[in-house]
């Protein structure tokens, strides 16, 4: 996942601040520290308010990483 940071980053860096964002996870089958940190980057910028900030189509081994993170307090998570 390291490798998609740049990517990750520009598609939401020149976004306004109000903007809302939707993460897909739904083909994602594992998330290490860098994806984590990633999500935690995009936070920064939609302003710390997880209702902004939505992790959808979690899997059972994503949403065990998401909640042993602690990642629950942070985002909503569908």
């Amino acid at each position: 996942m390291f490798d998609r940071n740049r990517e990750f980053r520009d598609a939401y860096t020149d976004l306004p601040s109000s903007t809302a964002f939707t993460i897909d996870l739904r083909q994602t089958g594992y998330m290490d520290s860098a994806g984590l940190g990633m999500l935690i980057q995009l936070r920064a910028i939609a302003g710390q308010d997880s209702a902004r900030t939505r992790l959808t189509g979690v899997n059972a081994t994503i949403r065990t990483i998401l909640e042993v993170a602690n990642f629950g307090r942070l985002f909503k998570i569908e």
